[in-house]
This record gives C-alpha cells, structure tokens and sequence, in this order.
C-alpha cells in the first residue's frame, strides 16, 4: 500500500514542470526515447503528432477527462499545460 504521506507529496506536485524542479525534462526525453526504441522503434512525426494533439485540444472530453484525477482545489488549465509540455518537452522530442 503507498502511504498516504507519499500520495500527498506526489499530488501537491503534480502536474508540470514549474511546479517540480526536480524535474528534468532531459530525462523525461530520454525516458521516451528508450520508450519507443522498445516498441515499434519510431515515433510519429512532429506534424502527425502536433495535428493530433491540436485536433483533441478542440475536443471537451479530452479537456476534461484528467480533471476527475485532480484535487477539486486544483488550478488547472489544460491549454496552459499544454503549451509548457510543447515547448518543454514534445518541440525537443519529436
């Protein structure tokens, strides 16, 4: 069972990067990259994958959906999160 010290911890974190400095998204890139060399060996391209998330950042279940995951106290907006997972992370990835 996780404690509930540690659930606390990991949600008061929770979700992005300015929140946690511990983050590093060069670790997160490589994470992914180690990902996708264990799946089918590539990822899709940066126009595919920009396409797609843009199309779901129209879609209201999309936008949603991780809200129920969230505490209610939560400020959370998920076209900011996406512009600073873009920037940080995917503009580096793909």
């Amino acid at each position: 069972m996780i404690p509930k010290v540690a659930i606390t911890e990991w949600t008061n974190t929770v979700p992005w990067i300015d929140i946690n400095p511990n983050l590093n998204p060069d670790n997160v890139i490589k994470c992914y990259r180690n990902y996708i060399s264990f799946s089918d060996g590539e990822s899709p391209s940066k126009a595919v994958y920009l396409a797609n998330m843009e199309e779901k950042m129209q879609e209201e279940i999309f936008l949603n959906d991780i809200q129920t995951l969230l505490r209610p106290s939560l400020d959370f907006d998920p076209q900011e999160a996406w512009e600073v997972v873009r920037e940080r992370l995917i503009e580096r990835i793909i």
